[in-house]
C-alpha cells in the first residue's frame, strides 16, 4: 500500500518550521516497508514512474487543500522524476491538481534532480519555463552530485539549490565537503537562490552550516518524516513559543 509521510525542513537560525516535503512510503504484502529506493527502481524499471508522481502530486495536495482549509499556513514539496520532465503533458497535469485541490501554486515547489535537466536540455528547458509560467517554484535536489555546469545552472529558471546530504553529513569530517557545501551557499547567494542543506543528523552539523550561513536545513535532527496530523502537532509545538535551534527539541517521529 502507498502512503505518504512529510518531512519539514527548519530555519536554521530560528528553527522554525518552514513547508514540509511529501515522501511516498510503500508497505509490502505482509506489511514490511519497503525502502523508497528500490521502489523507485521498481517504479522505474516499470515504467510507472509518471503515475507515482501524479498519485504523490494529487495525494499531498489534497492533504495540504484539508489543511489549510483548517488554517495551517504550510508550503508544500514534492518531488519529480526527470522521466516527467520528458513528458510534454507534464505541466498541464501539475496545472490540473492545483485546480482540482484549489491550492495556489506559490505554496509548491517542484524538486527536480540535478542530473535531469543534462539530457535534451532544451526540451526539459521549455517544460522548465512552462512551469514556472503556472507559477510554482522550482528546486534542484541532491545538489552537486550531477554534471551541471554555471552555464546551464544559469539557464535554468529555478528558485532554490537542495544541497545533497552526503555532503552535508561529511563536512565536519572532509574538507572536501566542507568546500562544496561552503561553496553552493557561495554560489547560490551570487545566483540569488534560497538553500536548503539535506541530511542534518546531529545539532553541530546544523551550528556549522548556520555559521556559513546556510538558510534552512532538514535531516533527521530536525524531523523524521511522518503522518501529517503528526507534522500539525510538531509544528504548533516549534511555533508556540521562542525557538532556539539548539535547544532540546519536541520532534515527530516515524
Amino acid at each position: 500500500d502507498l502512503a505518504l509521510a512529510f518531512q519539514p525542513p527548519s530555519d536554521l537560525t530560528t528553527g522554525r518550521p518552514v513547508g514540509a516535503e511529501a515522501r511516498a512510503r510503500w508497505r509490502g504484502p505482509l506489511g514490511q516497508p519497503v525502502p523508497p529506493d528500490q521502489f523507485i527502481e521498481i517504479a522505474t524499471r516499470c515504467g510507472l514512474m509518471h503515475q507515482l508522481t501524479r498519485w504523490v502530486l494529487n495525494s499531498s495536495l489534497r492533504e495540504f487543500s484539508r489543511v489549510w482549509a483548517q488554517g495551517h499556513a504550510v508550503d508544500l514539496s514534492v518531488n519529480v522524476s526527470p522521466v516527467d520532465l520528458h513528458e510534454t503533458d507534464f505541466p498541464d497535469m501539475v496545472e490540473h491538481a492545483l485546480e482540482t485541490w484549489s491550492v495556489d501554486a506559490d505554496r509548491v515547489t517542484l524538486e527536480i534532480t540535478e542530473t535531469a535537466p543534462v539530457r535534451e536540455t532544451r526540451q526539459v528547458l521549455a517544460i522548465l519555463e512552462r512551469l514556472r509560467g503556472i507559477g510554482v517554484r522550482l528546486s534542484i535536489d541532491d545538489f552537486g552530485t550531477g554534471h551541471s555546469s554555471l552555464a546551464l545552472l544559469r539557464q535554468l529558471p529555478v528558485n532554490e539549490l537542495k544541497i545533497d546530504q552526503q555532503f552535508v553529513r561529511g563536512m565536519r569530517e572532509s574538507k572536501a565537503s566542507l568546500d562544496i557545501v561552503r561553496t553552493t551557499l557561495d554560489l547560490s547567494r551570487n545566483f540569488g537562490l534560497s538553500t536548503v542543506a539535506e541530511g542534518i543528523e546531529d545539532p553541530e552539523t546544523r551550528a556549522a552550516l548556520r555559521e556559513l550561513g546556510g538558510q534552512s536545513g532538514q535531516g533527521w535532527c530536525i524531523a523524521r518524516p511522518v503522518p501529517m496530523d503528526q507534522l500539525l502537532d510538531w509544528r504548533q509545538a516549534k511555533t508556540a513559543r521562542p525557538v532556539s535551534p539548539d535547544a532540546a527539541r519536541t520532534q515527530p517521529r516515524g
